[in-house]
């Protein structure tokens, strides 16, 4: 979440009795300015000193820190009534749950068509110098979308008669523009 996380002692400590804490990082982990933020396992060192005259010496305790990264939610916006019009159609694909200044991003495949017909968009993976706090859903990750075909308007085929000749020839034409693909 972007906040750092400790583990402390529970119950209370004699008067004249104290306890630092110390937070080791594990091997392929590190520590931000001393403390445990972004998602690893880390080991928490407490050491308790003071009143040796009335009490035992504790021995040092070590627990252990895990951080788990946080499921993203995934969101396709874009994609709804989608009609060719020769232009290339983006689909958008975001996280909605990101911790703010956070450095992640979504890596997908076929979020980009331009003709008529059926497509996948597929989330494939994160990128970002945050993205080891975070990790992909379980579900969720395709989105099947549709281009339809577009309607041609403003064509019309008029109407003729002609009188019979041996050896002419007719002919009548559509009226209007077509689009430049037909």
């Amino acid at each position: 979440n972007g906040s750092s996380h400790d583990i402390l002692i529970s119950g209370n400590l004699p008067d004249g009795v104290s306890v630092d804490y110390e937070i080791i990082a594990n091997p392929g982990y590190s520590l931000k300015d001393g403390k445990a933020v972004d998602a690893g396992i880390y080991t928490v060192k407490a050491s308790f000193s003071g009143d040796i005259e009335n009490y035992y010496p504790l021995d040092d305790r070590y627990a252990t820190l895990k951080i788990t990264p946080k499921t993203v939610e995934v969101e396709f916006s874009g994609y709804h009534d989608l009609v060719y019009d020769g232009q290339e159609k983006t689909i958008n694909v975001n996280i909605v749950n990101a911790v703010s200044g956070d450095d992640i991003s979504l890596i997908v495949t076929g979020n980009k068509a331009k003709n008529a017909g059926n497509y996948q968009l597929r989330v494939l993976d994160l990128e970002g110098l945050q993205s080891q706090n975070y990790q992909l859903p379980d579900e969720g990750l395709t989105l099947d979308y549709f281009i339809q075909k577009a309607t041609i308007e403003g064509i019309s085929f008029g109407y003729k008669t002609y009188n019979y000749q041996e050896g002419a020839y007719r002919s009548i034409a559509i009226s209007g523009l077509l689009p430049s693909e037909i």
